[in-house]
């Protein structure tokens, strides 16, 4: 059973996502479908996953949302910004004249080294959580990035490892 609902998570991901962008273009179904040169019941169809897409009809909903289309094999290594977020990833990209793409490869390598340097760190001295003051330091949470008071602690820190 549990295989069967992992099988829909990525269309029922794309669904969201649809849904949520043409709700932020202020687009009705029918719009949806003149965009993409089709009918409304078959947008409602797919929202309602009555119909299980083709990569013809999700290359043509991504280019009529105006999106940029990717996929990957490697769901559990995906990670997608979400949409509120999206704005501020393109004028950081912008503010480094590169793309959004790119901006976040390079932001996702960044944070995944200064993880691993924490772990290496902790995993070398496992005291050193309780005397430089590690109390954050959360395997377990979502917040993968060194908060700017942590910086100095792990300069020091580098200088003994």
């Amino acid at each position: 059973m549990e295989k069967e609902i992992e099988y829909w998570d990525a269309l029922n991901e794309i669904i969201l996502e649809s849904v949520q962008l043409r709700d932020n273009k202020n687009l009705s179904q029918g719009d949806l479908a003149k965009k993409m040169e089709t009918k409304q019941s078959v947008i409602s169809r797919f929202e309602n996953m009555g119909r299980v897409p083709n990569y013809d009809f999700i290359s043509r909903l991504s280019l009529a949302l105006e999106q940029k289309l990717g996929m990957t094999l490697c769901g559990d290594y995906m990670a997608v910004v979400p949409i509120e977020k999206q704005e501020i990833v393109n004028k950081m990209a912008k503010l480094e004249d590169t793309s959004p793409k790119e901006f976040l490869q390079a932001l996702l390598e960044y944070a995944i080294e200064m993880k691993e340097k924490k772990f290496n760190l902790l995993t070398k001295f496992p005291n050193a959580a309780d005397v430089v003051g590690f109390e954050n330091y959360d395997t377990t949470s979502k917040n993968y990035f060194l908060s700017a008071s942590d910086s100095d602690e792990n300069d020091n820190l580098r200088s003994i490892a």
